[in-house]
Formats: C-alpha cells, structure tokens, sequence
C-alpha cells in the first residue's frame, strides 16, 4: 500500500491569512472543530469496517469502541495538532490493566488508584490481533483502510468546515 499520495486544496492562501490574523486560543478552537468534524468520516468507515471483521457471537464490539481524539500529549510537548482515531482501551487485555493498577498501588501506598473502565464495547484488547494479524492469523486492516480509501473527503470535509468555522471566528471577534 502506498502512502505518497497527492492531495489538491484549492483556495487555500487566503484561508491561511485570516487564520493567521485570529488570536491563538480562537486559532485553536477552530482547528479543533473542523479536524474532529473532519475525522468523523473516518470514525464512521472505520466502525463499519470493524462491525464487518468483529465476530458476532461475542459481547464484545470493536465497533462501539471506535473513537477519535485530541492528542494532548504530542501538542503540549511538539505544539503539533493531531486527531487519533483509535480503539477505547488501546491494546491491553483486562488482566494488563489489573496489573499495571497493582504496581501504582505498590507505588503510592496510602493513596487510592483509579479503576479502569472499558469503553461502551467491552475489552476489546483483541482489534490488534485483526488489525496487524499474528504469525498465524492474517491482518483485516480495518482502521488503516478507513483512513485510506476517506482521505480525499476528510480533506474536503477539513476544508470546508474550516472555511465556515473561521468565517463564524472572524464574525465573532469583530
């Protein structure tokens, strides 16, 4: 699968001054609100894509755990804007969070550790396993599909939700 792939915005220079021209906390919502209005596309393929692999005969739903958010840590320390579509949960079984909630107790004794909770589609540990495949299993990449085959609409969803949240900033400030 390649990933060198072209992408044509039209009209975006004059978009680019009157972002510039906004105060940073403004700059900031408005990229927010138009990149996770954006990767809903994305969040929406991806979840079909999982309901499509998932086996139907267990509790567990990939598909209810399908999420995008803000990467907090990699703007804070990069200044990077980054959304994630993920999996609720990340990659860890029940018993690794078990584990890991045993260690910080060992830790800070006295103090008390927060619970984890599994997202709306249980422990769904195992979207790895389908997403990457194992030695003897092979890869339903459906998370990296999603974003592929959507990235000319994200892109086209980006640009216009951009263009009608900075009109809407720029009214505001005025």
């Amino acid at each position: 699968m390649s990933r060198n792939k072209e992408y044509k915005i039209d009209d975006i220079n004059h978009l680019i001054n009157d972002f510039k021209s906004l105060d940073e906390k403004i700059r900031r919502t408005v990229a927010t609100r138009s990149a996770r209005t954006a990767m809903k596309v994305v969040v929406k393929a991806a979840k079909q894509n999982a309901q499509a692999n998932d086996n139907p005969y267990t509790e567990e739903q990939i598909q209810k755990n399908v999420a995008a958010k803000f990467a907090s840590r990699s703007a804070r320390k990069y200044g990077d804007f980054v959304i994630r579509v993920g999996i609720l949960g990340g990659a860890k079984s029940e018993q690794q969070h078990k584990m890991e909630a045993e260690r910080k107790r060992n830790r800070r004794p006295g103090k008390k550790v927060k619970q984890y909770t599994y997202g709306p589609g249980g422990d769904t540990f195992y979207w790895r396993f389908l997403e990457h495949g194992t030695e003897r299993s092979m890869a339903y990449p459906f998370l990296l599909k999603s974003l592929t085959q959507n990235s000319q609409q994200v892109l086209n969803v980006l640009t216009q939700t951009f263009e009608k949240e900075l009109d809407k900033a720029i009214r505001e400030q005025k």
